[in-house]
């Protein structure tokens, strides 16, 4: 034995000469072949003998039953529902037209329901973003005599006005929609 290796790599064995199968011997007392289902099962069985035994030695919690089975949580399936599996009938532009018109409707109803008092961003904020937007417009188109750089300007700088105003108004639906279902559930 080396004096570098140790006890254990005497024992060890290459993987690949593990899992091969040894060669076929015309031996009469040798155990008769088993299938894999019946190897996996008697491998199931050791390593779960050998839990149970670590578990009751270490003081451990007694070994769990296992994994049940799909079928029997959920029974078997003997048809699929006719909306699995079906395309979509309404279009994405028809989805997202028809959700982007429903928050503008809410945000029109939030700013003129007498039960709701807006927050200060969204009373402040909202208009001076919108007034920027103007002054933007107007400063850009009437006050620069360059021909090209105006309009590169004024729509660069839509974006941190847009980016401001979106997250203004969303915070403030979401508010909304929380002392809706506060009032539809209290009165």
């Amino acid at each position: 034995m080396n004096e570098d290796s140790s006890p254990h790599d005497a024992e060890m064995v290459p993987l690949s000469t593990a899992l091969t199968p040894a060669p076929a011997v015309a031996n009469p007392a040798a155990p008769p072949a088993v299938n894999e289902e019946q190897l996996a099962d008697r491998i199931l069985q050791i390593i779960m003998t050998k839990t149970a035994e670590h578990r009751a030695t270490n003081g451990a919690m007694p070994m769990p039953q296992g994994l049940v089975p799909p079928e029997k949580m959920y029974g078997r399936a003997t048809a699929i529902p006719p909306e699995i599996g079906q395309p979509n009938t309404q279009s994405l532009w028809k989805f997202f037209v028809s959700g982007l018109l429903g928050e503008v409707k809410l945000v029109m109803r939030m700013y003129f329901d007498p039960r709701y008092r807006l927050s200060r961003v969204a009373q402040i904020g909202v208009p001076a973003i919108l007034g920027m937007f103007l002054l933007n417009y107007l400063l850009f188109n009437y006050t620069c005599a360059l021909p090209i750089l105006p309009q590169f300007a004024e729509r660069l700088m839509y974006i941190p006005l847009s980016i401001g105003l979106y997250k203004i108004l969303v915070r403030e639906i979401a508010r909304y929609r929380e002392v809706l279902a506060y009032l539809a559930r209290y009165g």
